[in-house]
């Protein structure tokens, strides 16, 4: 069953993959993956800055990796980390719910309302939603990270998501 969530902890290096195997497919077309990807890539690294703060001592255990965490990179080939290792906000849950709410996001606005869109697309919303969910029952099982931190991952990759895809309404991008 780790094994699996070790597949599942892989999403986000697919996603960049993917996104840059799409822009060079057609760049002209898909000028925005290429933005995306990169943005994504700026936002893993605030997540890495947000890890190193030096947060006051009453917060230690909702910043700081489960006791036994193990795996928590990418690759899932590191095995235990130390005590003390950062994990607020989870990278991981940043990285998916950033590409998952933007791609939600940019469906949404070529099919009308909201309560429209939802009905003619629930698969596509619930596809898009089970990879974040997925994602944090990986992130958890393995102990990477504990609640808060996966919490924490997906809220502020949600903010991010919600900003990048105005920043691209702006610069007439989509």
């Amino acid at each position: 069953m780790i094994l699996f969530f070790d597949f599942i902890s892989l999403l986000p290096i697919v996603i960049y993959f993917s996104l840059l195997y799409n822009f060079l497919l057609n760049p002209l077309k898909n000028i925005v993956d290429i933005f995306l990807f990169i943005y994504i890539l700026a936002c893993d690294y605030l997540v890495k800055i947000i890890k190193s703060l030096d947060y006051p001592q009453k917060f230690y255990k909702i910043t700081r990796r489960p006791e036994g965490a193990y795996n928590t990179d990418y690759f899932s080939r590191n095995g235990k980390v130390s005590a003390d290792t950062p994990g607020f906000p989870s990278g991981h849950m940043t990285t998916i719910t950033i590409f998952c709410v933007f791609m939600i996001l940019v469906k949404w606005q070529f099919n009308g309302s909201l309560s429209d869109f939802f009905v003619n697309n629930k698969r596509y919303c619930l596809v898009h939603l089970f990879l974040i969910f997925i994602t944090g029952v990986a992130r958890y099982v393995k102990k990477c990270h504990n609640i808060v931190q996966i919490v924490a991952g997906t809220i502020f990759g949600f903010i991010m998501s919600l900003l990048f895809y105005f920043m691209m309404k702006l610069f007439l991008l989509l």
